[in-house]
């Protein structure tokens, strides 16, 4: 009888054949014996490839650490590390912010809202004491902001000030009341005429009422009042108050949001965007070129045109007269920086602006006429009943005149083109009303106030800027030459008549005109090939142009100084000085 051996069925060879259950994580994922010796905790692959060996670890902890799992050791390091154990581990027992935390470790520890402090003070009274007054990160963070503890990631975000997140009142720690009240006045009574965006009487009842300690957009308004009158009278006393003194305490307590934080528009941030472009423009050595300067003006647009597009519904009459008068206020900037070569701010296309009403002659008693209640504080001021609304119109069809020549395609004949422009101009100064028209020397009539002389200044030096402008683009032969001196003619009959009071009142706004009118005269002085009494003579009137330069164009200070780099040319220029030498340089406000 044979006997035969029975073959090895096929489960018991795979059972003899089992893996190595204590292969490394890397011998496993190349699929590759990992082979070891007795003594050696490393297998020889990772030895080769001089990696970390993982074959001693027990295969359940050699992943990733389980954030769930790693839960109670980030409670109990953040109770030891924390001041007032015990907070975090009450804010963890909220199941939402027990679900948030486990969704995002990062936020495993927070700050109690209102509703957690209470509970926790009922519970254990040692706490509420602790967890506010003691030097804790509750302390410094207002109800429902979330702080992340300094162990919930490895880079720590810097506490934010705690001024940004209390509120006000903010315009006690920017300056003295004096101060402030110094300032609004030089705003009212010498700018107020080139810019009348700001009815006073309102505006001033908003102050005393509390609103800039409450407000922060009114609030960011007042200190951009502030800047602009800083930028445009450096010769007067202000304290300590600069425009970058303005502009650090504005972004320091948050007062004027900008891009994506800004929840919504309102005439007052449009306002004080407004004013510190034009207060950066005036005080940079880029003037209207300055990227912060075109950044501020270009939101205000943005906020003039949403307003006037979508919201005017929401605001009353004297505001809406207001919105009229920033926005021609911005298209005069946009205009200036265009003429001076500067890049101009998006406004509106031109069938859009001639579609813009025009803001109404009206007073700011018409505008809001006195209560009784303010009667007694309020203090009467010669604008009250003094309209400067018709020179801001007279101003702007300056600049739509000029607008118009820059859509208008070349022509075969210019010099036609040139002479029907220039009768336009002329008729604009023409059609001026009483209190606004050239009376040379004579003395001005009582009706007439020294904010009119500063409108007078402003329109009449932008008029042979035009002149001057177009001369250039329409007509650059040397027959212009002529024009060319009639207008400088004019213009120092303007800068040696006028008093001083009223270039200062118009800031650096016509320093960069009257830079570029001389400069173009030069060019056609050097072009023209004038005999030698005519140079004599325009050497003689560019030398007065010069010296009345230097009175205008006030220096800034030491702070300028220290900035003024070797071999820097201020406003002081020789009369051999080229002519486009001559017209670089300055700031401007309008």
């Amino acid at each position: 009888m044979d006997t035969t051996t029975p073959a090895p069925s096929r489960s018991t060879a795979r059972t003899k054949s089992g893996k190595n259950q204590n292969a490394c994580d890397a011998c496993r994922s190349r699929k590759v014996r990992c082979i070891y010796d007795g003594e050696n905790l490393t297998c020889q692959g990772c030895l080769f490839l001089e990696i970390n060996c993982t074959r001693q670890r027990p295969r359940r902890k050699r992943g990733p650490p389980n954030r769930h799992a790693q839960l109670p050791e980030r409670i109990v390091g953040a109770e030891a590390a924390s001041p007032t154990p015990g907070v975090q581990l009450m804010a963890l027992a909220n199941p939402a912010l027990l679900n948030a935390s486990l969704s995002n470790p990062s936020l495993a520890v927070v700050s109690l809202s209102n509703q957690s402090l209470s509970n926790i003070s009922l519970s254990n009274p040692s706490l509420s004491t602790a967890s506010l007054s003691n030097a804790s990160p509750l302390s410094h963070t207002s109800p429902g902001v979330v702080a992340a503890s300094p162990c919930s990631s490895g880079s720590t975000r810097p506490p934010r000030e705690p001024s940004i997140l209390q509120p006000g009142p903010w315009l006690g720690s920017f300056a003295p009341d004096a101060v402030v009240s110094r300032m609004l006045g030089h705003w009212f009574d010498k700018v107020h005429p080139v810019a009348p965006i700001l009815l006073r009487r309102r505006f001033m009842r908003r102050l005393r009422n509390g609103d800039a300690g409450t407000d922060r957009q009114f609030c960011g308004l007042v200190v951009s009042v502030c800047a602009a009158v800083a930028a445009t009278l450096p010769r007067e006393d202000h304290s300590s108050v600069t425009v970058s003194r303005c502009l650090e305490f504005i972004e320091h307590n948050n007062l004027l949001a900008s891009g994506f934080a800004l929840k919504a528009y309102s005439l007052d941030w449009c306002i004080a965007m407004y004013n510190l472009g034009t207060a950066m423009g005036a005080v940079s050595d880029s003037g209207l070129g300055d990227m912060r300067s075109f950044h501020a003006t270009s939101e205000a647009a943005a906020g003039v045109r949403y307003l006037a597009y979508y919201c005017t519904h929401d605001l009353d009459n004297a505001e809406k007269q207001l919105l009229k008068r920033l926005f021609w206020l911005l298209f005069a900037a946009s205009c200036s920086a265009n003429i001076l070569g500067r890049l101009p701010i998006s406004l509106l296309s031109q069938e859009l602006i001639d579609s813009i009403p025009r803001p109404l002659d009206l007073t700011d008693d018409q505008m809001e006429p006195q209560g009784l209640l303010e009667s007694d504080h309020h203090v009467a001021w010669y604008g009250d009943s003094t309209s400067y609304v018709p020179g801001l119109n007279s101003l702007s069809d300056l600049f739509k005149v000029w607008h118009e020549v820059q859509l208008t395609p070349p022509t075969p004949d210019p010099s036609a083109c040139l002479g029907r422009y220039l009768s336009r101009v002329q008729q604009v100064i023409d059609n001026l009303p009483p209190e606004l028209r050239w009376r040379g020397g004579l003395s001005r009539p009582p009706s007439v106030t020294q904010g009119h002389e500063v409108q007078i200044a402003n329109i009449f030096i932008t008029s042979l800027h035009v002149r001057s402008n177009l001369l250039q683009k329409l007509d650059p032969s040397r027959r212009s030459v002529l024009e060319h001196q009639r207008i400088v003619d004019d213009l120092l009959e303007i800068l040696y008549h006028l008093p001083q009071a009223v270039f200062n009142a118009n800031g650096s706004s016509v320093v960069p005109k009257i830079r570029d009118i001389g400069a173009a005269y030069l060019e056609q002085v050097e072009k023209g090939g004038t005999g030698e009494a005519d140079g004599d003579s325009a050497r003689g009137k560019l030398e007065r142009l010069l010296r009345k330069l230097d009175d205008l164009d006030c220096w800034q200070g030491l702070g300028v100084l220290e900035a003024i780099q070797p071999g820097h040319v201020g406003s002081v220029y020789s009369v051999d000085t080229p002519a486009s030498d001559l017209s670089m340089g300055g700031s401007s406000g309008l």
